[in-house]
C-alpha cells in the first residue's frame, strides 16, 4: 500500500540548509521555482523583492535554470500582496496594459492601473477587514471617482476562487474602452487610441487569450474628463 501511494509522488533533491526542518530563504525560493505553480512562484519571487530580501541579480544567480529565468522575467518587486500579484498576471495573459502601485495627485497609490483610468484595488483581509478600513476605502473610491476613475475592488475570495468572472468584468469595461481618458478635440469627443500591448511573455498560464483588448498608459492624476452636457 505504502509502495502504490509513494509511486505517485514526485522527489525534488536540492543543495540547501535548513534549520528545525525549515529551509532557509534561498532554498525556499529555488523549491518554489521548481515546484509550484508559475503563478504562486511568482507570488513567491515577488514577495521576497518586495520584502529587500533579494535583489533582482542576486535572485538571477539563485534562480539559474531556464524557468526560473521565465520566472524572474515576470516578476516585480513592487506588488504588495499575493492578490495583487495573481491580479497583474491574470490580466496581462489578456494581454492587457497593466501597471502597478501607480500614484494619483492628492489620492496616493493605487494597486493596479489597467489603460490609465481603470483602477484596481485588491483587498486582503490584513488591511481592509476593520468599520476604519472599510470607511477610509470608501472615502477613497468616492475620490476617485469623484476625478472621473472607474474604480474596481476584489478580495481574497473573488481572486483565489472566481477570478474568471472577475477577469470578464474587466475586460467588458476595456471592451468599451471605458479605461481610457477621452479629450474634448476641435469641440468633439475624441478617444485616446494610444494603445500598447503587452509583451507575449508576460504570460505566465497555458491558456491565454490569443487576441484581446488592450490599454495604454498616461501620466495619472494629470487632468480630469470634461463634464458631459
Amino acid at each position: 500500500r505504502s509502495r502504490r501511494y509513494w509511486s505517485s509522488a514526485v522527489v525534488h533533491r536540492m543543495h540547501g540548509s535548513a534549520t528545525g526542518g525549515i529551509d532557509d530563504l534561498p532554498t525556499a525560493l529555488r523549491m518554489a521555482a521548481v515546484c509550484l505553480s508559475p503563478e504562486l512562484a511568482i507570488c513567491a519571487i515577488d514577495s521576497a523583492l518586495n520584502n529587500r530580501k533579494f535583489t533582482k541579480p542576486q535572485l538571477a544567480s539563485l534562480l539559474e535554470t531556464p524557468r526560473g529565468r521565465r520566472l524572474l522575467a515576470l516578476a516585480d518587486g513592487r506588488s504588495e500582496s499575493g492578490l495583487e500579484t495573481l491580479a497583474r498576471l491574470r490580466l496581462r495573459a489578456h494581454r492587457l496594459k497593466v501597471r502597478v502601485q501607480v500614484e494619483i495627485n492628492e489620492i496616493g497609490r493605487v494597486d493596479l492601473m489597467v489603460g490609465n483610468r481603470l483602477v484596481i484595488e485588491l483587498d486582503g483581509d490584513e488591511w481592509h477587514s476593520t468599520p476604519g478600513q472599510r470607511e477610509k476605502d470608501r472615502r477613497r473610491d468616492s475620490a476617485l471617482t469623484a476625478r472621473g476613475y472607474l474604480v474596481m475592488r476584489a478580495g481574497y475570495t473573488r481572486i483565489m476562487n472566481d477570478c474568471d468572472a472577475f477577469e470578464r468584468e474587466v475586460l467588458a469595461v476595456v471592451r468599451r474602452r471605458e479605461h481610457l481618458w477621452r479629450y474634448v478635440h476641435n469641440g468633439g469627443w475624441r478617444s485616446s487610441s494610444d494603445m500598447v500591448l503587452c509583451d507575449t511573455k508576460e504570460r505566465p498560464r497555458q491558456s491565454v487569450a490569443k487576441s484581446g483588448p488592450s490599454g495604454s498608459g498616461s501620466p495619472p492624476g494629470s487632468g480630469s474628463p470634461p463634464a458631459s452636457g
